[in-house]
């Protein structure tokens, strides 16, 4: 199943090994910037050091040395390495759903639990919101932290299956790893605590205050690591001048970004359709807007659903949870020019995919499991064509720009560089 994932991740993003860098922050990270382009003493230092661009991504800069050794400025070989990362990591995600399929004891065979562990991570894997994060090499950040992530996610449940120390050391080292690739994986302690209540069952109310303090005092070296990478988020952000200060900005504008983009990616998931690297923000955004107001009221009715199906379907709650833990921190408050990014949907929405994968049993048990095979295998290759049509958008400036006026509302960058 594995080799399957890696062949169809690479035909859904092939068109990326033809594609160059571009002028959307590439030229600023790597085709002006001299500082990063191997892994010298120097090198090194101003990579653990450089709070570039408004980030602290160390690692990062590790890999992106590292393929400076072995490429120089030619994008292939730093494309060809993006999809090498997230081809790995869509077989990570493959091993940690199937854990948590196990664990949730679906009442489906092994079998029929690896099926839909392999279609969640081919959803995940091929669906088009994938695309900035691998075709963009800016985004590498993504990739690095998201394999980091997804290693300590497969260790934790490891060892919240055998209680080995070793697998505890493992994954608390590789979450560090994730925060120093990108800041924003800090929430991923909160997603442990949440599946340690379902569906690992660690942490319920039938069991002692002194089995629940356990599970929770464990968490703690993981919360101070994930609290240090914030800081340093913080740090790193103030250094960006195109960001609003809290107390510059419009707060009904605040609420009415934050609150359309904790929807945008949900149904940008449900619906892959005109995909771009930048939303323009239209004059006069806020709570009030039309879009704004349908985006909570779809929020509130999400929220419902998850309420009223708590007890027959738990994973929907749990996923929802831990989409808003990752997507909350960037839900508007980073409002520049665009009123979301389809990157930040890279782990936020990894708990939507094992959505899809359990929906697989629930409509194999139902209709039987070659139709629901077959209607599902439909649906992952309509988002591997569409992935491969948005992969090539980011070919080169034009194309890029060209796509941002088409589906991203015209916007004044866009215009002038189109």
């Amino acid at each position: 199943m594995a080799l399957g994932i890696c062949a169809a991740v690479f035909i859904a993003f092939s068109p990326v090994l033809s594609n160059a860098f571009v002028n959307w922050d590439d030229d600023a990270n790597f085709l002006d910037n001299m500082a990063w382009r191997g892994l010298g003493w120097e090198n090194l230092r101003w990579m653990f050091t450089s709070l570039h661009m408004g980030h602290y991504i160390p690692l990062t800069w590790v890999s992106m040395g590292l393929d400076y050794e072995l490429w120089g400025l030619n994008p292939f070989g730093y494309h060809f390495t993006a999809l090498l990362l997230h081809t790995a990591n869509a077989v990570l995600f493959f091993f940690c759903v199937n854990r948590l399929f196990a664990a949730a004891a679906v009442g489906a065979s092994s079998r029929r639990r690896a099926i839909a562990a392999l279609l969640a991570a081919l959803f995940f894997a091929i669906h088009p919101l994938r695309v900035e994060s691998v075709a963009w090499a800016t985004a590498r950040r993504d990739l690095v932290s998201g394999l980091f992530a997804l290693s300590s996610l497969l260790y934790y449940l490891r060892y919240a299956r055998d209680s080995r120390p070793g697998y505890y050391a493992a994954s608390l080292v590789l979450f560090a790893c994730a925060t120093l690739s990108r800041e924003s994986t800090a929430a991923l302690p909160f997603v442990f605590l949440v599946l340690d209540v379902y569906p690992l069952r660690r942490l319920l109310k039938k069991h002692s205050w002194q089995e629940r303090k356990t599970v929770l005092m464990e968490k703690m070296p993981f919360f101070a690591v994930g609290a240090a990478a914030a800081l340093m988020a913080v740090i790193a952000t103030k250094q960006l001048d195109c960001l609003e200060s809290l107390a510059d900005s419009d707060v009904y504008r605040r609420v009415g970004l934050s609150v359309y983009s904790m929807a945008f990616y949900l149904w940008k998931t449900a619906l892959p359709l005109n995909f771009s690297h930048l939303y323009a923000i239209p004059p006069g955004f806020s709570i009030t807007s039309f879009a704004a107001l349908a985006s909570a009221v779809f929020l509130l009715a999400l929220f419902y659903a998850a309420w009223r199906l708590r007890r027959k379907y738990p994973g929907f709650k749990i996923a929802l949870f831990a989409y808003f833990v990752f997507i909350l921190p960037s839900a508007g408050v980073a409002a520049t020019i665009s009123l979301a990014y389809d990157r930040f949907s890279y782990l936020s929405c990894l708990g939507l995919a094992a959505l899809f994968g359990s929906a697989f049993i629930t409509v194999a048990r139902a209709a039987g499991q070659h139709v629901a095979l077959v209607f599902f295998s439909v649906i992952l290759l309509v988002l591997g064509m569409r992935s491969f049509d948005q992969t090539e958008v980011w070919r080169d400036n034009i194309s890029l720009w060209n796509n941002a006026v088409k589906n991203g509302q015209p916007h004044f960058r866009a215009q002038a560089l189109s």
